[in-house]
């Protein structure tokens, strides 16, 4: 099971984006504004200076407007200061029916909403407030388009991508066309900010990218200080990147964003704490668990020294701390932090705890304790379905795997469960829908209906290849089509696994040669990304993988002599028993040890890591924009981007040329170990 687990960790690394109020209130009196402004950058104690200040104007000269007004920033400080509670109990001492201003009670339920638990509760305060806003766009504290902006964050949070996208835009289009705010605006700013995260949930990452640097160029042409919103989008940057799997590019951008926070830490330790998390998160997409949890540590420290709003985020820093156990197979150490993240009120992230300690005990073979905690992880999901709904699909995928391995024909309810919930969040071309069509192949194969395991194998397949639709599964998509990701390595070796068994029981040699053809591809595949890894830890973590391909193909290699007696299988036999040694080498001898073994210069390979990480990276764009409808497809970008590939590849392989021809023995270790044939041998 431990496979599918850092997907869902590289899909948790977006944390909310901050959503600001806007700071153009148009109100006769300035002081609300200001105050209003304060609360949004976090100057408390200059907000509640100015809130006392409003007061004894009110106490001199009273008015039930700026009374109103005063509770409303008195609320929203608490809210900001992580007092919920207060915060509400403010909120319900307002005579709501007695304020006759819109604006204020526009005001009202924007700040209610922020307050609500429940997305769908939020999304309905914020559509009063914009029923009353419509007619009075540029009044009040907040304008429309941050209200609009608010519509698309609890949206997001519905996963409701699309709609997200439309009240982003809308935000956009209402700042400049109707409030006159010049495009060159720090709102502007934060909206295209915020228009990147549904395109990055949709794995639409050139575009997320774009909408990103969008905000950036425009923060940068503002006079006035707006380093922490930088620093903010150089964070959401480092994080698209982990997704296209350019780890060079997010190093530098979260090392842009430790430079800026760290002159802050001390007025804002919690600032710095998001920081470390990160880059403890990009330990673990590097799988250096060890680096990873000296930052989480560090930013465990800071978040314990901040105030006690941060406790959620504290909680999830133990969550990652238990991811980089896991990983390593230390499953009860994995536990106890995950224990530990059960405190939090947060039922999103306790269901989290609760279904990663289910994996970790049926990892320790204790069914009974794994099968508790995934149906205390469903009931977390399920009590709050609308905002936990990704989460709970992914729930009901994972425990009906577990199922599949405890024999319970109920494993196919949860699987179609969570199958149907995740298509209606992305519909069918998605990982995780993927995931869903590999599991329930798996379902029927142990029930030998191979058939239907074979039909939902190939639809993991379809559902992660773009422009590949072949229905018939004895067809496998071309490895250049494929992506580095496990999963479907998991689904084509799952498809190899099914023809093998079925050719094995019907005596079917065509079958056997499906499988021996689909076992290549995923070998090919498993070479890629080995070839493509940059990090050491990385293609280690391959090893295991390739070894599993490599006994499967042997497996079925000697079925097919045995039933043809044919001795070209002979020979495939001994060649994937030699390329299986040299896999072997190949993870063994690290870049570092053949280096030093061959003598060669630090320039030499510094250049052939930075090749291969700009190789990597731009396969990755291409990858990715070739997921699209063709119809949405950047013709003109790929075929760049295929251009500076062509490029690197051709200076990468003058440069092999070069190491061949110079460092034979470290050509020799690291880059193509010799591979005898069977007649070589016996010759």
């Amino acid at each position: 099971m431990r496979n599918k687990w850092l997907y869902v960790f590289y899909f948790l690394l977006f944390i909310t984006f901050t959503t600001y109020a806007q700071k153009d209130g148009n109100l006769n009196d300035t002081l609300p504004a200001l105050a209003k402004e304060y609360i949004q950058s976090g100057h408390y104690e200059k907000a509640d200076s100015l809130i006392h200040r409003l007061s004894e104007r009110n106490d001199k000269k009273p008015s039930a407007t700026l009374n109103i007004t005063i509770q409303i920033l008195k609320a929203d400080l608490e809210r900001a200061k992580g007092n919920h509670d207060r915060a509400l109990q403010i909120l319900k001492n307002i005579p709501l029916n007695r304020v006759e201003d819109d604006a204020i009670k526009a005001e009202y339920f924007y700040i209610k909403s922020k307050l609500a638990e429940d997305n769908n509760d939020a999304k309905r305060y914020v559509k009063k407030g914009i029923r009353l806003k419509k007619n009075i766009p540029l009044k009040g504290l907040t304008d429309l388009s941050g209200f609009y902006n608010s519509l698309g964050v609890y949206y997001r949070g519905l996963y409701k991508i699309d709609s997200a996208k439309y009240y982003y835009n809308k935000a956009i289009e209402t700042a400049i066309n109707i409030e006159g705010k010049p495009r060159i605006h720090e709102d502007i700013a934060l909206f295209y900010q915020n228009l990147a995260l549904p395109f990055a949930m949709q794995q639409d990452y050139e575009i997320a990218k774009k909408h990103m640097f969008k905000s950036v160029n425009i923060l940068n042409q503002i006079n006035k200080d707006k380093t922490d919103d930088l620093a903010r989008n150089y964070l959401n940057l480092g994080r698209l990147y982990v997704f296209t799997g350019n780890l060079d590019s997010t190093s530098y951008y979260y090392d842009k964003v430790k430079k800026i926070r760290k002159k802050s830490a001390e007025k804002k330790p919690a600032n710095l704490a998001i920081v470390y998390n990160n880059l403890g998160e990009l330990q673990t997409a590097k799988f250096n668990m060890a680096k990873a949890r000296i930052y989480f540590k560090k930013a465990q420290k800071l978040y314990k020294e901040a105030d006690a709003k941060h406790d959620q985020k504290l909680q999830q820093i133990y969550l990652n701390l238990g991811f980089t156990y896991r990983n390593q197979e230390e499953y009860q150490k994995a536990i106890d932090y995950f224990k530990q993240a059960l405190h939090s009120s947060n039922i999103i992230t306790v269901g989290k705890a609760y279904r990663n300690m289910a994996d970790c005990y049926f990892e320790l073979e204790k069914p009974d304790s794994s099968d508790y905690y995934f149906k205390q992880a469903i009931a977390q999901f399920q009590s709050k379905k609308k905002r936990g709904r990704y989460d709970l699909g992914l729930t009901y995928i994972y425990y009906g795997n577990f199922l599949i391995d405890q024999g319970d024909d109920q494993a196919l309810t949860y699987l179609k469960k969570g199958r149907n919930t995740l298509t209606k969040i992305f519909g069918d071309f998605h990982r995780d829908v993927s995931r869903s069509n590999t599991y329930i192949a798996k379902y029927y194969f142990q029930k030998k209906n191979y058939d239907k395991a074979l039909s939902h194998a190939q639809k993991a397949i379809i559902s992660s290849v773009n422009d590949f639709e072949e229905q018939n599964a004895r067809v496998n998509p071309a490895v250049d089509k494929l992506s580095n990701k496990s999963h479907l390595i998991t689904a084509i070796s799952l498809k190899g696994q099914i023809f093998f068994q079925r050719g094995k029981e019907k005596q079917n040699p065509d079958d056997l040669e499906t499988s021996f053809a689909t076992f290549k591809t995923a070998i090919e595949l498993i070479n890629r990304v080995r070839l493509d890894y940059t990090y050491e830890s990385s293609k280690l973590s391959i090893t295991k993988r390739s070894q599993e391909e490599f006994s499967w193909i042997l497996k079925v290699l000697k079925k097919l002599y045995h039933q043809t007696n044919n001795r070209k299988y002979l020979n495939e036999i001994f060649r994937y028993m030699e390329k299986s040694k040299a896999a072997v080498l190949l993870s063994s001898i690290t870049e570092s040890k053949a280096k030093i073994t061959a003598n060669l210069p630090d320039s030499l390979i510094e250049k052939e890591k930075w090749l291969r990480t700009r190789i990597n990276g731009f396969k990755n764009l291409v990858y990715q924009e070739r997921q699209k409808k063709t119809t949405n497809r950047n013709k003109k970008k790929i075929d760049e981007w295929e251009s500076i590939i062509f490029r690197h590849q051709q200076q990468y392989d003058s440069l092999t040329e070069y190491i061949k021809k110079n460092y034979n023995q470290y050509y020799n270790l690291r880059m193509e170990p010799s591979i005898l044939e069977l007649d070589q041998v016996v010759n």
